[in-house]
């Protein structure tokens, strides 16, 4: 029986590139240009495949050949005194008999040449036995469309429009894959572009496997959904490779100059897990018994939640149960399917629907399988994250730290230990224990490295947690570094719109915020709204909390009335949608008491800061919680502006204090509590001290962050207070005026805090 595989609706591919050519239009006539090597849009009937075989000794002759090799050993000599393609020499036969085998092509065939030429040819069979309308169609196959005689040096020009214009003439891709989980094809250039010419000409594609890789795939896939995960690990179309140079980098070239190789990726994948979908939805739609449709199911249901759909995993598990009898036994198949429907009720909010399945699921494993089984231990695991999300933090803990006891102890470093391991890291950086988190964290990923490559979704999860670890703990070079290569791996695995890329988007804003490169944090902060407005609405949480942070973004570039405009809107839908403690909105409040403050509105912002720690301790935030921490640090700064120095000085240094206590060094808001700590000891006449803290926090910053921080020149400003107090005026002038100055470069010549620095220095130097 055939095994074929539907590639993803034309649609989703086309919309990269161009609107769909209507193909009710004739053809155009093939190129005529001398300049620019023609393409022959002639194929053979796919029966001429089994005519050329007996022709040339039968399959015997052919046993274990290559396609290059049947190049070599017979398309080269058959043709040899004409010098042309088989098409073109069966066309000028005299036999009738050969001629009628020539046509024009519409099924152009993507494939390999170090693909066995009889699996090919078996591939082909299988395919179109299942395809409706024609089952002789006329196929454009390299070995016998195209001359194998000499070898054509091809413009540039040829490659973005002769070739083109050919496959989007022909209308219909088939690419041929072996192995399934390697595929050969994905690490040529010529195929990568074939590929690429498809999507971009809004061409059909559609995926073909020999019948053993077929059956390789049903047993590997249903045993080991992972198997598919590492596929996609491998995919790099800037790898592909080509026999003639020449072609690679012109092909190369062609997909730099369009849509770029992150981009080409990202399609490609794309065609991949729709594959898979199909193929697994085929599996279960053919199961011939209820062990089997359930084994299926589970494998969809995973690979979709593995992939951020759990709605669609909803869909399927459900559909399988509905189907399965109730005086059937419980299973292998029915737990795994039971153990899935519990993570999909859970990656979609279902947390109390969940909660019972993974506590009636881990009692009987444990009884059945023993507390140190694999099954059991992922029970527990996602159990501990269910926990996490109800932010029952000590339950979490409870069972996460047994779990990577249990699983070392009994299989040392494999896929599912580090699993857990990573599981652990996570909870300690949910409840801001980073220092604790770190050393599990790069444990996991110098492993996930080790065991499975750069690119494994594995490790690029790894990546990116320490990346945010990183940042938390103040490392920002090593965060940024990290940070930016997880944001690329995820674009190129995942695409723009996935859960994890968006996520790390707005991370990559957060930390430029924090590196003082407020115009490109903004371009993130933007990019992560308009992706979660268009995904998921104006009302969703994530949407929410970008708006938020387009809004800090915009006061720290002093746009104050759109910053008003985005976090006014954002607590408003906060208390509409969710109320106004959550931890998420409690952060929104400050960043709008802290607009409030630039705005000169004190009395204001003094009220949105007390009503944010009144929020804090609703939630049972503690003094060092971040959130209250932020709030009364906020407050303090506010005093500063209120002439209340001494009660600013006691709530800040109490901050520093508390911070410094949780933190491995001497973080971003570490910094930015010191300038205002600085700021109120210069207004308390302890001149010294604030100088001392100055010189230390812009050394922190400059070493640390960026040598024209924002923060920095705020502080120089400052300290060329400090400077004119202590009588050193021609060192406070040159600080006026250089901070001023760096200050109108970084942020503008409009921007608020640049116009009253100026006007103060005005007054100084009259």
């Amino acid at each position: 029986m055939a095994y074929v595989v539907a590639q993803s609706p034309r649609s989703q591919l086309a919309s990269l590139f161009m609107k769909k050519r209507d193909r009710s239009q004739a053809p155009p006539p093939p190129p005529t240009d001398t300049t620019n090597p023609p393409f022959s849009l002639l194929g053979v009937r796919l029966s001429y495949f089994s005519a050329f075989i007996k022709q040339h000794g039968g399959a015997k002759a052919f046993a274990g050949l290559t396609t290059k090799d049947v190049s070599t050993r017979f398309v080269k000599p058959f043709t040899e005194a004409a010098q042309m393609s088989l098409c073109d020499t069966l066309l000028s036969s005299k036999k009738p008999s050969d001629r009628r085998y020539v046509a024009t092509a519409t099924w152009f065939i993507s494939h390999a040449w170090k693909f066995v030429f009889l699996d090919v040819v078996s591939a082909l069979n299988d395919f179109f036995a299942k395809e409706s309308g024609d089952h002789d169609p006329v196929v454009w196959f390299d070995l016998f469309s195209n001359s194998q005689h000499g070898v054509v040096d091809r413009p540039f020009e040829w490659w973005t429009g002769t070739f083109m214009n050919a496959v989007e003439n022909i209308g219909n891709v088939v690419m041929l894959l072996m192995p399934w989980d390697d595929p050969i094809p994905l690490r040529r250039a010529w195929c990568v572009f074939e590929l690429f010419a498809c999507a971009k000409t809004s061409s059909r594609f559609e995926v073909a496997l020999s019948r053993s890789e077929a059956k390789r795939f049903a047993e590997t896939f249903k045993t080991n959904y992972r198997s598919f995960r590492d596929l996609l690990g491998v995919l790099r179309s800037e790898e592909s490779e080509a026999s003639v140079a020449t072609d690679r980098n012109k092909i190369h070239q062609a997909i730099r100059d369009s849509i770029g190789f992150p981009e080409m990726d990202r399609m490609m994948l794309a065609v991949f897990e729709q594959w898979m979908v199909d193929a697994l939805k085929k599996q279960i739609d053919a199961a011939l018994d209820i062990e089997s449709m359930m084994s299926w199911s589970s494998a969809a249901g995973k690979l979709f939640i593995e992939e951020g759909k759990p709605q669609q995993a909803l869909e399927v598990l459900e559909a399988a149960l509905a189907r399965n009898s109730p005086k059937n036994k419980l299973s292998g198949s029915m737990l795994a399917v039971l153990h899935d429907l519990a993570r999909a009720y859970e990656f979609t909010g279902r947390l109390r629907e969940a909660e019972p399945i993974y506590l009636q699921l881990l009692e009987f494993e444990r009884e059945i399988f023993g507390v140190n089984h694999p099954s059991a231990l992922t029970t527990a695991h996602n159990l501990a994250g269910l926990y996490v999300k109800q932010e029952r933090y000590q339950e979490a803990e409870t069972l996460r730290v047994d779990i990577v006891k249990r699983s070392q102890s009994a299989t040392g470093d494999d896929a599912h230990a580090l699993v857990f391991k990573r599981g652990l890291a996570i909870l300690y950086m949910k409840q801001g224990r980073f220092r604790e988190a770190e050393p599990l964290m790069q444990d996991s990923l110098d492993k996930c490295r080790t065991l499975f490559g750069e690119r494994h979704p594995d490790t690029t999860d790894s990546l990116y947690h320490l990346a945010l670890i990183q940042l938390s703990l103040g490392n920002i070079a090593k965060s940024k570094e990290t940070l930016t290569e997880s944001y690329e791996l995820l674009s190129r695995r995942h695409g723009k719109h996935h859960a994890q890329t968006i996520t790390a988007c707005n991370n990559l804003g957060i930390l430029h915020i924090q590196l003082g490169y407020y115009a490109k944090a903004k371009e993130y902060c933007e990019e992560y709204l308009a992706i979660n407005l268009a995904i998921f609405g104006p009302s969703n949480r994530d949407t929410l909390l970008g708006q938020a942070n387009v809004g800090v973004v915009n006061y720290l570039l002093g746009h104050y009335e759109e910053a008003d405009i985005h976090l006014t809107a954002s607590v408003s839908n906060y208390a509409k949608f969710y109320g106004l403690d959550q931890p998420a909105n409690i952060v929104t409040l400050i960043n709008l008491g802290i607009l409030r403050k630039l705005q000169k509105r004190m009395d204001e912002a003094e009220y949105t800061f007390d009503q944010a720690l009144l929020f804090c301790e609703r939630r049972g935030f503690n003094e060092s919680h971040e959130t209250h921490l932020r709030a009364t640090e906020a407050k303090g700064s506010n005093y500063i502006l209120q002439q209340k120095y001494t009660e600013a000085e006691i709530l800040l240094s109490n901050c520093i204090r508390l911070r410094k206590a949780k933190s491995a060094g001497i973080s971003f808001e570490i910094l930015r509590c010191q300038r205002f700590l600085a700021e109120a000891l210069y207004h308390l006449d302890r001149f010294d001290e604030a100088e001392e803290l100055i010189v230390s926090c812009c050394d922190q910053i400059h070493n640390n962050y960026n040598v024209n921080h924002p923060v920095k020149l705020q502080m120089k400003f400052i300290l060329a207070g400090v400077r004119e107090k202590q009588g050193r005026r021609a060192d406070s002038l040159e600080l006026y005026q250089s901070s001023v100055a760096g200050l109108a470069t970084v942020l503008g010549d409009a921007h608020p805090e640049v116009l009253e620095f100026r006007l103060q220095l005005a007054e100084k130097l009259q």
